[in-house]
């Protein structure tokens, strides 16, 4: 009877070691044994499944990115191949659209508005009919804050230009020479005198003076200013070279004249992006957004002063994030330990069903001990 007991417990260890198996992994590997009436219990030899097939991970883009304009995500996935049930997820919450995909079908999902200065990790959780995927990781987005969309939106308010006087030339003052009315003194007459002609002298009068002309200096006509030259050398940079429609980037530019206004304006766009001034040593800084519509590839931004004419060029690249699915497949470490502690546990429960216990002992006679 006691043999019994102890192969039904030892069937019972090969049961619960079968079990943890089979619970992380999939479908069990051994099949339960039944108590068997003889002293040996039998366990069944585990066969493994096949391994699954591979396929085609689905993918996904960020087309659309939280901007200066609004914060929201959309996101194009294109299923593998087998059908998917896909949903766009903010810091691992669904916050977004989700879509059943065909083999191949493409759909474009999106989220729920970004709030100001607002970092957020962008993913896409995947589901198929043999249970949920790896989640597509877009990767981390922020939105810049209202300050700065602001900054970028608002130009600066720009000073009326300055008029430099045209140098002339002061004629020099002269005064015109005065001549003083000459003065005449009238001159008496007496009258005859009965007594015998008498005669006066005749009287004088007095030259007149010409006084001397006075004449001033010149005045030296004051020498022309001439406009500020280029500071500094010539050049541009930005605070990333790689960016994406709508983000935000700081371009920075130097060797213009101080005090000149400066636009900021990417290759083939005619709106300027920005318009600064240049400080006193003539650099210039400016946060700009790229334009939604923006192709991807090698892009120019151009600095050029409107003074100056000086032109600095700085160079982007815009592109889309795309980060393929990661595929999953079977925790073959997990798998060989939980086979490990099978074939343990197989080994305890056939040792303990044939080592004889003390209570089977018969005393010699047959009487029992």
């Amino acid at each position: 009877m006691r043999s019994a007991v102890s192969a039904h417990r030892s069937v019972l260890l090969v049961v619960l070691a079968a079990a943890l198996v089979a619970g992380p992994v999939g479908p069990a590997w051994a099949a339960p044994v039944a108590p068997s009436p003889t002293a040996s219990a039998t366990t069944a030899t585990p066969t493994p499944s096949s391994a699954p097939a591979l396929v085609a991970p689905a993918s996904a883009r960020l087309t659309y990115g939280p901007n200066c304009v609004d914060g929201y995500v959309r996101v194009e996935v294109t299923a593998g191949s087998e059908a998917a049930t896909v949903e766009l997820t903010y810091d691992g919450a669904p916050a977004g659209d989700q879509a059943s995909l065909d083999p191949g079908q493409t759909v474009e999902l999106e989220g729920a508005e970004v709030d100001w200065g607002t970092s957020v990790d962008i993913a896409v959780a995947v589901t198929t009919a043999a249970g949920p995927r790896s989640p597509i990781v877009i990767g981390s987005r922020v939105r810049p804050s209202e300050a700065d969309c602001d900054a970028v939106l608002t130009p600066p308010p720009t000073s009326p230009p300055t008029t430099t006087p045209t140098p002339g030339t002061t004629p020099p003052s002269s005064s015109a020479p005065t001549t003083a009315p000459p003065s005449t003194t009238p001159v008496p007459t007496t009258p005859p005198s009965s007594s015998g002609p008498s005669s006066t002298g005749p009287s004088t009068t007095p030259r007149p003076t010409t006084p001397s002309p006075s004449t001033s200096a010149p005045t030296t006509p004051a020498t022309p200013s001439t406009p500020g030259s280029p500071s500094g050398p010539l050049g541009g940079s930005s605070s990333n070279g790689q960016v994406s429609p709508g983000s935000v980037v700081t371009i920075r530019g130097t060797g213009f004249t101080p005090g000149e206004q400066v636009t900021v304006t990417l290759a083939g766009v005619v709106t300027p992006l920005a318009t600064v001034t240049a400080d006193s040593d003539g650099a210039v800084e400016a946060v700009v957004q790229i334009p939604q519509d923006t192709d991807l590839g090698a892009a120019v931004v151009q600095l050029v002063g409107v003074q100056s004419a000086q032109t600095a060029g700085v160079d982007l690249e815009v592109a889309a994030v795309e980060v393929p699915a990661a595929t999953g497949g079977t925790p073959w470490p997990l798998l060989a330990a939980g086979l490990g502690l099978l074939g343990v546990a197989v080994a305890l429960a056939s040792a303990a069903a044939r080592r004889p216990r003390r209570d089977d002992w018969q005393a010699p006679g047959g009487a029992p001990s």
